[in-house]
């Protein structure tokens, strides 16, 4: 039988690794800000989506109603990815 400490270890492990996966993800979400920041520079369009955002925002809290999630957590994740989405678009667009 595994020791405590080598069953922690290797959940752990894991973890770390669900966590660099998180972050490539991100990274590559940030990617597609980008791009979208430059076509909305391109036709003059606002970085703000209220409806999108909206529709995003439904959808994170119907997927944790169907998976036993903490809606309010992942909704304060999703509007600081938002917020980081939206200061990328607006530095694409002013050409920063």
């Amino acid at each position: 039988m595994k020791s405590y400490f080598e069953q922690v270890t290797e959940y752990r492990q894991k973890i770390d690794e669900i966590d660099q996966h998180l972050l490539r993800l991100l990274k590559q979400r940030f990617d597609l800000a980008t791009e979208i920041g430059r076509i909305k520079a391109r036709y003059k369009t606002d970085v703000k989506d209220d409806q999108r955002e909206s529709d995003l925002i439904s959808a994170i809290e119907k997927f944790c109603d169907d998976h036993h999630l903490n809606k309010e957590f992942a909704v304060n994740i999703w509007r600081q990815i938002l917020a980081q989405s939206h200061y990328i678009q607006n530095t694409v667009k002013n050409g920063s």
